[in-house]
């Protein structure tokens, strides 16, 4: 049949079939760029802020932690203050990292994470933070003393476990966009 067709006509559908495919390869090859671009915008925007909001709640949680123990090592009024003020400070920027973190989570484990940061930890952890502060501020040093090396350190224990869980959980999945916008771009460089 292609023997019958003139050497021009062949030649146009040979370089139209070409064309077609190189249209093909190229509307693929945009495809997979563009799910590329999706994949590390969730890696970089998404992920990766996860990440660093979880380690920025754990440097809060610490700051809080040093700060209730220098309140009860140094009785001095002034830098008892001090000492509180950054109580006070850290667990503003506490609040206001757990509030993005609930917006932000949004896979099924890491919410369940976050939820139970929320709901149930965070909770008795102020609870008894309050109760330190008070304490110290009263001057019931043995008190404060008891609850800081008893219930607080348990309930702190759990808050750092269960944030250190989050930051795995957000960790292991940006490792997984990682791969999958590395997969998706050895992908494309094959076909085209």
């Amino acid at each position: 049949m292609l023997n019958n067709l003139k050497i021009g006509t062949r030649l146009s559908l040979g370089f139209g079939g070409l064309l077609l495919l190189m249209v093909v390869v190229g509307g693929y090859g945009i495809f997979e760029i563009r799910l590329l671009e999706h994949e590390a915008k969730v890696l970089v925007e998404e992920r990766m802020v996860t990440v660093a909001q979880t380690n920025a709640l754990i440097d809060n949680i610490n700051v809080v932690a040093r700060a209730i123990r220098n309140t009860l090592l140094d009785s001095d009024s002034g830098h008892q203050a001090t000492e509180l003020q950054r109580i006070v400070a850290a667990r503003k920027n506490a609040s206001e990292l757990l509030g993005k973190l609930e917006k932000s989570v949004k896979d099924d484990k890491g919410a369940v994470l976050v939820k139970r940061i929320v709901s149930e930890v965070r909770p008795i952890f102020s609870r008894h933070l309050d109760a330190l502060v008070e304490f110290v501020k009263n001057e019931q040093t043995l008190r404060a003393k008891m609850l800081l090396l008893g219930e607080y350190r348990e309930i702190q224990r759990t808050y750092l476990t269960i944030t250190e869980e989050l930051i795995a959980s957000q960790t292991a999945l940006a490792m997984q966009s990682g791969k999958k916008a590395a997969d998706m771009a050895a992908a494309g460089v094959r076909l085209i």
